[in-house]
């Protein structure tokens, strides 16, 4: 009842709920407008008096057993368990909790319940299940047959009136009125079977009508986005002009400004005569040209390590679509995955069908035991006759041997004439025997045609669940094989890994000869300088601070490279730790599946004993039997040799579920490991994200490197301004030589060349830290692929266990299916046993035909009368007969109308999914113009720079996900209308054999008839031959006196002995007069 509780706690409107309110949330969704109209006729407090009246009304559609009663149950809140309340107040909830369930899942929203019941827990789903195959088998079962065998009511009631009497008709007549009042009742309810199917019918056009809508509404939001977008592209384009507008205004302004400079610079020509006598000024420009040179050397030196820098970003780009593919790869994988996964839903179903199966086999094997029984007593029975014919045999040859001694020709007359009754009795034994042998014959014979057929329905069943457990075994070394190569792309990963650490290194060495080198080129400045600080020390000064400031600012950045080199190999240790960790559970995973195949090992070898102590006691079994056939006198030794082996059997059976107990416990034990494994995992993840956060820090570290680059760019150019000023002077000064004035522009020319090279190198260095990012941002996505991939390891060891749950539950079963045809092969056994007996029970009777066949030559008259009497019993058939053949039109015509349902449901089922597949294209088009515009969108605005590319990748990815998330959805519908065309196949199922039960039952009618006409046939001739008899007075006491008991139990029951044997069902032979009682 918890579950129940927490399957209607699921549609509580709110947190402060009670029960009843969650009850009347389900049966507002199950019938919204009776609910109402109940509350509103009935205004009671009693919050439980609403739902109890709704479901009383459809207490007939929901076939519950009694009325609800609400007068013990109190106000329940959410808070509360199900075992606070009273054993009363228990009892109602669950029956009331069950009629709610039925009533929900057989309503016209069951669609949503199924939907609701999926996401439920596992729990939750079996026993909501369990109470509806409850209600379906109830519904299945078929009336019991009235029991064709006559009472003792009945044979004395034949015996008292008339052989043509008429109550008889009246019995008939009553039973052909029952037998249509019934078929009026079914033909009721295959009409409600009809509206149901019509008001499903109509809600599924209705869902398409719906659907139709939805199509619309979706065509209509497309083409409002698809306006929207080109509303976007618009204001973009206008914003781009707007930018463009700005730019050539602000170039415009520089032209300008660079105008009036040269203007301002025209009358330096004009200056250059009168500062030529300044020429030693100009020798500090060559000092500071020879510096410029230096500078020029080390950027020159970093220009050469570009290349090599661009090699290695092309080889990360070629690692990333490695990985990008492996990515896709693994995406294929996980689809293969979800067809596993429908595979292993598909092989539950089938289990619980099988489940179902097996209980109704074992409802058959109680029925077929209680046969059993029944043919036991009818084999004691045949004995007990055998033994009465022997001794009447043996009479029989007693008198023919007085005959044959000697006895005068009158006084043998008189003996035939006064055995003429007793002869006629023979011939009534006679004909009965016959018609019995015939009867038990033939219902042998449909017996064991309705075992074998049972035995090829489990033969079936066997072998499907055998390809079954074949595909999922398959599907497990699919698992097994995309593990291992999961395992492979992480060693590669691993190589990849290796080869960054190696190339990391050989840029730490070319990073050390870089600073040799620049450590060189430092001492051959300081000697430039010295040189030139003992001919222009002002200048030269001025020139040492600046060149001072640099070189700090220089050392600065290098210490920061250094200190996020540093940063980089602790990265790269936490990423081996990581790695190693990764291996570490994957050798433990590994271990895990080895332990597990070893107890299925273990398992199998314990069903291989199981099975094998099975074959040995129905060995025993059927030993004892054949024992028990050939030696009655031992049956009490064999009885207990048979209770000692079931007990050893029992004994066996505990110590493998002890067994099997230990298993289950070393199997929790292990999902313990694997949880603390999962646990490692998760701390693993966490210390990634710390990484994670690590380079974010050194991000920030790397953004203040930037800003300190900028400044050192600042600085550059404000020096640049001084050397201007400072060329300006020296202009001036060239006044007086004018080869110096031509070397002036020359130098000029040159300096303009170093800026130029100086903005080229400025524009490279932009471009090494875009490339830097786009590398920390592929650094970032190979992290997120490496916890995808985790993740999905994970979720493919939760599919593993799975699988080994469904495996075991397999096992459990085909072993169960064994024991039952173990079983149903005891039986087989045991008919042919009784088979035997029963053909030497036959042979005895041919042999006691032989001895009185030469006695009915005297009976012409009787025959003759009994023809005609089987004369009006053969058209009383022929009625009967007809009535049979009326019903079996009536049942054609129902079968008409069921068949006549399939091709409408047929032809709706074909609408359906032409409607779906073109749903399906609409959306491939549909997706296939949102991906085009999208790709244009990306073109018109993407800019050239790594990032983009980046979040290109994410946005197909999240595309991918979306694609995956609705194609899922789509699968959920389909599973849903399969499941509805499942219910209503089960329901037509369920009406065919109904209607199958009402054939038997019309054919055991017709059997009771005619067993009722046999009677009365019977009675007919036994009134006709009920006359005197002559006394002897010649013959000895004991056959010319009879005994006066002995005489009335044959006067009082020949007709019920006679009739007795000729039910339908076997049954135990009532006792017959013998010869000794004449």
């Amino acid at each position: 009842m918890e579950q129940l509780w927490a399957w209607v706690v699921s549609y509580a409107p709110a947190t402060d709920a009670r029960l009843s309110d969650c009850v009347s949330a389900v049966l507002m969704e199950a019938y919204p407008t009776e609910l109402d109209a109940i509350r509103a006729k009935e205004d009671s407090v009693v919050e439980w008096r609403g739902p109890a009246v709704l479901l009383n009304t459809h207490a007939k559609e929901l076939q519950m057993k009694s009325y609800l009663s609400w007068d013990h149950l109190p106000s329940f809140t959410l808070a509360m368990k199900p075992t606070e309340c009273t054993p009363a107040a228990a009892k109602e909830l669950r029956a009331l909790l069950e009629a709610l369930c039925i009533a929900a899942f057989h309503s016209v929203q069951k669609a949503t319940f199924v939907q609701d019941i999926i996401n439920m827990a596992s729990d939750v789903q079996e026993a909501v299940c369990e109470v509806l195959s409850q209600v379906s088998l109830s519904v299945s079962e078929p009336d019991a047959p009235p029991s064709p065998r006559p009472t003792t009511t009945m044979a004395h009631g034949a015996q008292e009136t008339s052989p043509l009497g008429s109550q008889g008709d009246d019995r008939t007549s009553s039973s052909t009125r029952s037998e249509m009042h019934r078929l009026a009742r079914e033909n009721a309810m295959l009409k409600e079977e009809v509206t149901t199917l019509l008001q499903d019918a109509e809600d599924r056009k209705a869902t398409a009508a719906r659907l139709e809508a939805d199509d619309a509404k979706r065509q209509a939001d497309y083409e409002t986005a698809r306006l929207q977008m080109d509303v976007d592209m618009a204001k973009h384009e206008r914003a781009l002009k707007e930018q463009y507008r700005d730019l050539i205004k602000q170039l415009q302004n520089d032209v300008a400004i660079a105008q009036q400079k040269s203007h301002t610079l025209i009358h330096v020509e004009t200056d250059l005569a009168a500062l030529k006598d300044e020429m030693d000024v100009v020798r500090a420009t060559a000092a500071k040209a020879t510096k410029l040179e230096a500078r020029l050397e080390k950027y020159k030196l970093k220009i050469d390590e570009l290349p090599r820098l661009k090699e290695c970003n092309k080889r990360l780009e070629e690692k990333n679509a490695e990985l990008s593919d492996k990515v896709l790869a693994q995406e294929t994988q996980l689809s293969r995955l979800h067809s596993v996964h429908r595979k292993l839903e598909e092989a539950k179903d089938a289990m619980a069908t099988m489940a179902v199966r097996m209980s109704e086999m074992e409802a058959t094997m109680a029925r077929r035991e209680h046969e059993r029984l029944e043919l036991r007593a009818d084999l004691d029975a045949a004995r007990l006759e055998a033994q009465r014919q022997q001794s009447l045999r043996d009479d029989l040859q007693a008198t023919l041997a007085q005959l044959q001694d000697g006895q005068p020709v009158a006084i043998s007359g008189e003996r035939l004439e006064l055995d003429h009754g007793m002869l006629e009795k023979m011939d009534a034994l006679q004909h009965e025997n016959s018609r019995l042998k015939k009867q038990l014959s033939a219902e042998a014979a449909d017996r064991v045609e309705s075992l074998l057929e049972e035995l090829d329905a489990l033969t079936r069943v066997k072998r499907s669940f055998e390809t079954k457990y074949f595909a999922t075994q398959d599907a497990l070394e699919v698992m097994a094989a995309q593990c291992t190569d999961q395992e492979k792309t992480i060693e590669s990963l691993r190589l990849t890994h290796a080869d960054l650490e190696a190339q990391c290194e050989t840029l730490q060495d070319k990073l050390n000869t870089t600073t040799t080198a620049l450590a060189t080129l430092a001492e051959t400045h300081e000697r430039s300088v010295d040189d030139a600080a003992q001919q222009y020390a002002r200048l030269e000064t001025e020139a040492a601070a600046h060149v001072a400031a640099r070189d700090a600012q220089i050392q600065n950045l290098v210490a920061v490279g250094s200190a996020k080199d540093a940063d980089m190999t602790v990265l790269r240790a936490a990423v081996a730790s990581l790695t190693a960790s990764l291996t570490s559970q994957t050798d433990a995973c590994t271990a895990l599946d080895e332990m597990h195949a070893a107890l299925q090992a273990s398992a199998h070898t314990l069903d291989t004993t199981l099975r094998a102590t099975e074959a040995t006691l129905a060995a025993n079994v059927n030993e004892l039997e054949k024992a028990y056939a050939d030696h009655q006198r031992d049956a009490v030794a064999a009885e207990t040799e048979k209770a000692s082996l079931r007990s050893e059997f029992e004994v066996q059976r505990e110590m493998l579920e002890s067994k099997v107990s230990i298993l289950q416990h070393v199997n929790h034990d292990m999902q313990h490991e694997l949880e603390a494994q999962r646990a490692q995992n998760a701390e693993l993840k966490s210390q990634a994200e710390r990484l994670l956060e690590a380079t974010a820090m050194l991000t920030e570290d790397v953004d203040g490197t930037r800003w300190q680059l900028d400044a050192a760019r600042h600085d550059t150019r404000c020096m640049e301004a001084a050397n201007a000023s400072l060329a300006l002077a020296i202009a001036r000064l060239q006044t007086a030589h004018d080869n110096m004035a031509n070397e002036w522009a020359k130098d000029q020319a040159v300096q303009m060349e170093l800026h130029c090279e100086v903005a080229a190198k400025t524009e490279t260095c932009a471009q090494l830290t875009a490339d830097i990012d786009a590398l920390r941002a592929d650094m970032k996505t190979q992290q997120t692929a490496h916890d995808v991939l985790v993740d999905r390891n994970a979720e493919l060891e939760a599919q593993v266990t799975e699988k080994a749950a469904v495996d075991a539950r397999a096992v459990t079963l085909e072993t169960a299916l064994e024991a039952k045809t173990t079983a149903l092969a005891e039986t087989a056994g045991r008919l042919s046993a009784a088979e035997a007996q029963l053909t030497k029970l036959r042979t005895m009777e041919q042999a006691g035909r032989k001895y009185v066949h030469d006695l009915e030559t005297h009976h012409a008259a009787a025959l003759a009368a009994k023809g005609r009497e089987l004369e009006f019993a053969e058209a009383r058939f022929a009625r009967m007969e007809a009535r049979s053949r009326a019903a079996e039109r009536e049942r054609m015509q129902h079968h008409g109308i069921a068949d006549a349902r399939d091709p409408e449901t047929d032809k709706q089922l074909k609408l359906m999914n032409d409607e779906l597949e073109l749903l399906k294209a609409e959306f491939k088009k549909l997706q296939t113009s949102y991906v085009a515009l999208q790709t244009q969108l990306r073109d018109c605005s993407c800019r050239r720079t790594a990032a983009i590319a980046v979040l290109g990748q994410q946005e197909g990815l999240r595309r991918l996900q979306l694609l995956y998330e609705e194609e899922g959805n789509k699968l959920r519908e389909l599973l849903l209308i399969k499941t509805q065309l499942v219910q209503d196949n089960h329901q037509l199922r369920c009406s065919s054999s109904t209607m199958a039960q009402e054939l038997k039952l019309l054919k055991e009618k017709n059997s009771s008839l005619q067993l009722r006409e046999a009677r009365r046939e019977r009675e007919s001739t036994e009134s006709v031959l009920g006359r005197k008899r002559p006394i002897d007075a010649v013959s000895p006491p004991s056959l010319g006196r009879p005994n006066p008991t002995i005489a009335a139990q044959a006067t009082a029951r020949p007709r019920s002995a006679l009739l007795s044997a000729a039910s339908t069902t076997p049954s135990v032979v009532e006792s017959e007069p013998t010869c000794k009682q004449q």
